[in-house]
C-alpha cells in the first residue's frame, strides 16, 4: 500500500481533470471561429424568444463568442456580458485554480464545487435581471 508521501505526491505531479475545460473551450471557440462563417447565417434562431418574447441567459451568447473570436471585446460585453466574462476573466481564474492543484505552494484560490454552483445560480439570476426594465441594459445589443 502506497504511504501518504507517495500519494501526495503523485497527485501533484498531474495537473487536476477540471483543467481540461480550457482548451476544450479554446478549441470550441477556434472551430467556431472557422465554421461559424460558413453557417452563421442558418443558425436558428432562440425558440424561447419566439415563444415568450423574454430572452433565455444563452440568447446573444452565439454573437458574443463570434466578437470573441474576432477580438472585439466591447461588442462581445454588449451581447452576453455573463458568457464574455466568464471566457476572459473564469477560464485564466480556472487555470490558476488548476495550477495551484498541481504546484501547492502557489497562492491563489482552490477549486471547488461552489465554484460551479456559483456559476450556475449567476447565469440563472442574469437570465431573469436581464429581462426586468431596470437590467435592460444586460439584454442583448441588437
Amino acid at each position: 500500500m502506497p504511504s501518504r508521501a507517495s500519494r501526495a505526491s503523485r497527485a501533484t505531479s498531474r495537473w487536476p481533470r477540471f483543467v481540461l475545460v480550457i482548451p476544450v473551450l479554446l478549441v470550441a471557440l477556434l472551430v467556431f471561429r472557422i465554421l461559424h462563417p460558413i453557417w452563421g447565417s442558418q443558425l436558428p434562431s432562440c425558440p424561447i424568444l419566439l415563444l415568450t418574447k423574454q430572452h433565455c441567459p444563452g440568447c446573444g451568447g452565439t454573437r458574443a463568442a463570434d466578437a470573441l473570436v474576432h477580438f472585439q471585446f466591447t461588442k462581445a460585453l454588449g451581447f452576453h456580458v455573463w458568457f464574455t466574462l466568464m471566457i476572459l476573466i473564469g477560464l485564466p481564474l480556472l487555470f490558476w485554480m488548476a495550477a495551484k492543484e498541481k504546484y501547492p505552494r502557489i497562492v491563489g484560490p482552490r477549486f471547488h464545487v461552489g465554484w460551479l454552483w456559483f456559476s450556475f445560480v449567476s447565469l440563472i439570476l442574469f437570465g431573469i435581471l436581464r429581462n426586468m426594465e431596470a437590467f435592460s441594459w444586460l439584454a442583448p445589443s441588437e
